[in-house]
């Protein structure tokens, strides 16, 4: 060997000496690719068909253990792994060779830096295998950022709109009945001969029909300001956000229904006398009253459903606080 050799150069340190400096330690993992069970393929091919996930084999002896950025990396990758999965393999539409088509250059793209980084560059299969030197974790981090950019890209579109069509969808559906019920009450609901049925039991509920009724639009408002807020503010995705629906995991008609909740409760407080909200020069109180301020008030407490559960718990604070005064 040659002065150069940094196996045989003690002024040289890769970081895969033993203790001794004189043999040089393995690479830390062995990367390989498995089967939709997880099951290892004999073939180190990520091209192949039945690659559909990698396998990260980590060692550890007295002179080769992996450094704390290597597992930072292993964690990233693992990471951009499972979205994968989830996207193209799991989630994917009904047909199979156009979800294969899309997974599968990302797949190979994600596979080689890993091994490089990870293992080395490896070289011939079997008893003719050899592992050359490393890719840095730095340089690794850098494609498989780049990588998640070109993911995320690609599929952003498509998710955002799948999740907002799907909101949409469930917020007319949920809409109907309220829609119904306020027809029902104002047409039905006052004091006439042909209904007398029903304004009898709405008085026995102590249920005045008209405030009743813009409490029904309050909440189609709010279910169309659950929509908008979604569109408005998911403009910037992560990786993880191709993997679930929203930061707090709702799913669309729970969303709808605790935003609806939350909106009813504040404006309850409001009529009932126990802590108004102003809205410009509008109090939240005058919703019953008045059916377009009603929708109105839905839909822009809906789009700041973010903030609804503060505003509610700092109402109901503010009532306690009040109380032990």
């Amino acid at each position: 060997m040659s002065q150069d050799d940094p196996n045989t150069n003690p002024e040289v340190n890769t970081g895969n000496e033993n203790k001794k400096g004189t043999e040089p330690a393995g690479p830390p993992f062995t990367i390989g690719v498995t089967d939709r069970d997880g099951n290892e393929l004999p073939a180190n091919d990520p091209g192949a068909k039945e690659a559909h996930g990698i396998v990260f084999d980590v060692h550890i002896t007295d002179s080769t253990q992996p450094s704390a950025a290597e597992m930072e990396l292993y964690r990233d990758l693992a990471k951009i792994e499972h979205a994968l999965q989830e996207i193209y393999l799991r989630t994917a539409a009904t047909d199979e060779a156009a979800a294969e088509a899309r997974f599968r250059p990302h797949f190979v793209r994600l596979f080689f830096p890993a091994q490089l980084a990870l293992e080395g560059d490896v070289t011939g299969s079997g008893t003719e295998r050899k592992v050359g030197g490393r890719l840095s974790p730095e340089a690794a981090k850098a494609e498989i950022a780049a990588l998640a950019a070109d993911v995320i890209d690609d599929e952003a579109p498509s998710i955002k709109n799948t999740h907002l069509r799907q909101l949409a969808a469930w917020a007319g559906a949920l809409a109907l009945p309220f829609l119904a019920g306020y027809a029902v009450l104002m047409i039905w609901g006052q004091k006439t001969e042909g209904a007398k049925w029903l304004v009898d039991k709405l008085t026995q509920l102590h249920i005045e029909a008209v405030p009743a009724a813009n409490f029904m639009l309050l909440w189609v408002g709010c279910f169309v300001g659950v929509c908008l807020s979604y569109a408005i503010r998911t403009h910037s995705f992560s990786l993880t956000d191709l993997t679930r629906t929203d930061a707090d995991y709702l799913i669309a008609p729970a969303r709808l229904l605790l935003t609806g909740t939350f909106v009813m409760l504040l404006a309850l407080l409001g009529v009932v006398g126990l802590g108004d909200v102003e809205i410009g020069t509008l109090k939240l109180s005058a919703i019953a009253g008045n059916a377009t301020l009603a929708f109105v008030v839905g839909a822009v407490l809906g789009i700041s459903e973010q903030k609804l559960t503060g505003s509610v718990e700092q109402r109901v604070g503010n009532l306690f606080g009040g109380a032990s005064k």
